[in-house]
């Protein structure tokens, strides 16, 4: 879902905003250009291993741009694989030293999740609320088949991975949740 929402050739009416939004949440990525750009989803890379076999690993999204290359790693429900994302930076290491481009290991998880190995591999740790906060300005900025189906989308978010409405809270329409509420992705639980 969110390699569809970041491909323009998906989204035609979102665009490049999602994916820009996305890369102003990267520190190193604030600037970039995404001239030249490819989304894939789960694309299959293979990781050279010293003294065993090559391994072939998929991580969730992969970007390429013309000057960087982004691997998205996704983590909702599971824990990472044995040396999952060692693999993903000794590939990216790889990668970028071959083709010249700058590379971003990126690690996605639910806000309790400090991802704290990941910060040790070399990943930057995005939030899906830092996501959410980034895309619901977009979601909201139009009324066309894709932006209803990218709100859609951010109230899946906001109700079972971010939890921005707590059961018998208050509402308040200057709030995320009370945004959701006036938008009509969330239903007024209070």
């Amino acid at each position: 879902m969110v390699a569809n929402i970041l491909a323009p050739s998906r989204s035609p009416d979102l665009g490049l905003l999602p994916l820009r939004a996305l890369f102003m949440c990267i520190p190193a990525l604030k600037d970039a250009l995404v001239d030249d750009l490819t989304v894939e989803a789960e694309p299959w890379i293979d990781v050279r291993r010293s003294g065993s076999m090559d391994r072939r690993r998929r991580p969730d999204i992969l970007v390429t741009t013309r000057s960087h290359l982004v691997l998205i790693e996704m983590k909702v429900d599971s824990d990472e694989q044995p040396h999952q994302l060692r693999d993903y930076r000794k590939w990216m290491q790889m990668t970028t030293r071959r083709d010249g481009r700058e590379g971003v290991l990126v690690y996605l998880t639910p806000p309790e999740h400090a991802g704290s190995r990941s910060l040790r591999s070399g990943f930057v740790h995005v939030t899906f609320q830092d996501l959410f906060d980034a895309w619901l300005p977009i979601a909201l900025s139009a009324a066309t088949d894709a932006h209803v189906y990218f709100q859609l989308y951010l109230g899946t978010i906001a109700q079972h991975i971010i939890h921005v409405v707590q059961p018998g809270a208050p509402l308040e329409a200057s709030s995320v949740a009370g945004m959701l509420i006036l938008a009509g992705l969330l239903e007024d639980s209070a």
